[in-house]
């Protein structure tokens, strides 16, 4: 399940919202650098150390429309997430972007949704993969 710009039920966090620009529907999340995180990324913070100085250990960017996943090896324990994702417009579409931590290798199994601009510690040990998703919105100006 995939939560866009939602916060996850008993242990996400929403961080800061920054302005949105004029002409674009209400509550989309615009992000900004954060923690250490640049804007469209996901980061991922040492294990039992919340923000680490706003230092993350790793980062990845929603590079182009479409699903794609990282798998995780020999990570056990709790480790921060931020989706630091969101709302963009890019050649006249607008897309989401969506963080999705997954059970099984490549992106299978069951699925756990951390929307735009929430953080959450988990614990990756049942965890193998996480998945991200930049996705079109049709959406025309006002």
């Amino acid at each position: 399940m995939i939560l866009i710009g939602a916060v996850w039920p008993t242990i996400a966090h929403a961080d800061s919202r920054t302005a949105q620009p004029s002409g674009t529907p209400p509550g989309w999340y615009y992000p900004t650098w954060q923690h250490g995180c640049p804007p469209h990324q996901v980061c991922v913070y040492p294990r039992n150390s919340g923000w680490h100085g706003n230092v993350p250990v790793r980062h990845w960017a929603y590079w182009k429309e479409g699903h794609y996943w990282v798998n995780l090896h020999n990570a056990f324990g709790y480790y921060r997430f931020f989706n630091n994702g969101g709302y963009n417009e890019d050649y006249g579409n607008f897309f989401s972007e969506d963080l999705q931590i997954n059970t099984g290798y490549n992106g299978g199994g069951r699925h756990d949704g951390i929307g735009a601009g929430n953080w959450v510690d988990i614990n990756l040990t049942p965890y193998n993969s996480f998945t991200l998703s930049k996705t079109i919105i049709q959406y025309t100006h006002p």
